[in-house]
């Protein structure tokens, strides 16, 4: 970025964002309405919503990559740069490098006709000045930091001969593999099912802990962001209805809207009552007796 990083200014700072797209040749449509909250360095927000409440499109915003003819109002700051309006070449050496996304579908998110370590080799090669070698030695040790076995055979294979959670950890290795200092997350195991889903969750959340990054987390799942956020925005026909710290929210529910997301949510519908008696699932061998605190899958 061009613009002078501001050291004491939060990571990412989105305030009154919102999103028209076309509807029509001559009308457009408001699909989010004055969203605002920051994440600071390490930090992670939840955003939950059901489809279609602007979640997805908050994050395509944020990477400058809204769809063609989509227009925007309110500010988008990231290390005190503005990033709404930035030239696509600005952009350009951000994605990847600065901020990084993991896509709910790792198999349309990935090159078909390419091996995954090429893909990742060249991730790190668009942002970085490395020769091929030294490319491929790190994307060895990224493919093998994110669990992928026997990486001296499977880094020559191509995404459809990996499974589902193998290829999202592909993803995930892509991301970080620059070491970015925010990752967006957006519904990184809704094709996931329950056990692969718990272990790409622990792999989110170790390697935010290793590099330090801010974490942007998208989901609909109220018990999922119960474990991966300390903080939560709840969006509702790309407004929100609620925001504060995840605890707060999901144990004193201010918004209607809230209070029916969390009653459909099981593991979490007592919570509200009493929080040290939620169903999420705890730590193994955890004594915590507080769910809330440093709760997460197995």
């Amino acid at each position: 970025m061009t613009e002078k990083v501001d050291t004491t200014a939060p990571l990412l700072s989105v305030t009154d964002l919102s999103i028209s797209v076309p509807q029509s040749r001559k009308q457009s449509v408001e699909v989010t309405h004055g969203v605002s909250f920051d994440i600071e360095k390490g930090g992670t927000v939840g955003l939950v919503g059901e489809s279609g409440s602007g979640k997805s499109l908050t994050s395509l915003a944020i990477m400058g990559l809204l769809p063609k003819g989509a227009t925007t109002t309110g500010s988008v700051s990231f290390r005190g740069g503005e990033l709404l309006g930035a030239p696509n070449a600005v952009m350009r050496k951000i994605r990847g490098a600065e901020i990084a996304m993991i896509f709910q579908d790792p198999l349309s998110s990935l090159n078909p006709y390419y091996t995954v370590g090429n893909q990742i080799s060249e991730a790190y090669r668009a942002h970085n000045k490395a020769s091929r070698a030294e490319a491929y030695e790190l994307t060895i040790g990224a493919m093998e930091r994110v669990g992928i076995p026997r990486v001296k055979e499977t880094i020559n294979q191509y995404p459809h001969q990996f499974s589902g959670g193998m290829r999202q950890r592909i993803m995930i290795a892509m991301a970080l593999v620059c070491r970015p200092s925010l990752v967006i997350a957006d519904e990184p195991t809704t094709a996931l099912d329950v056990t692969v889903q718990a272990r790409v969750l622990d792999l989110i959340r170790e390697l935010q802990d290793e590099t330090g990054a801010g974490l942007l987390f998208i989901t609909h799942d109220l018990a999922v962001v119960s474990t991966m956020a300390r903080d939560v925005v709840v969006l509702q026909n790309g407004k929100i209805q609620e925001q504060g710290p995840t605890r707060d929210v999901f144990t004193r529910p201010q918004s209607d809207y809230t209070r029916m997301l969390l009653k459909a949510t099981p593991r979490l519908a007592d919570s509200r009552l009493s929080p040290t008696t939620t169903t999420s699932i705890p730590v193994p061998g955890s004594q915590s007796k507080d769910p809330w605190e440093g709760a997460k899958f197995s």
